[in-house]
């Protein structure tokens, strides 16, 4: 049996993060892009340090931004 979470599972937690923590005027589901969003570069840094809190994965907001999506994110965090 596989201990690593899924793409899927780990979007479902982004969009969580998103909407509780960042606290967005805007619906937010897993293929959202982040300039849909509004997501500048500061709520990128503040989403990397989220990240690294939940899934003990660091990925800079260049990368975050790079990704440019929450479910691109997932795919990362996924990777490790």
């Amino acid at each position: 049996m596989s201990t690593a979470v899924s793409a899927d599972v780990i979007a479902a937690g982004i969009v969580d993060l998103i909407t509780t923590k960042l606290d967005l005027p805007v619906a937010v589901s897993p293929t959202s892009r982040f300039t849909e969003l509004e997501i500048d570069s500061l709520i990128l840094l503040e989403l990397s340090v989220m990240l690294e809190q939940r899934f003990d994965v660091r990925l800079d907001e260049d990368v975050l931004s790079e990704a440019g999506s929450i479910d691109a994110v997932a795919g990362l965090v996924a990777a490790g």
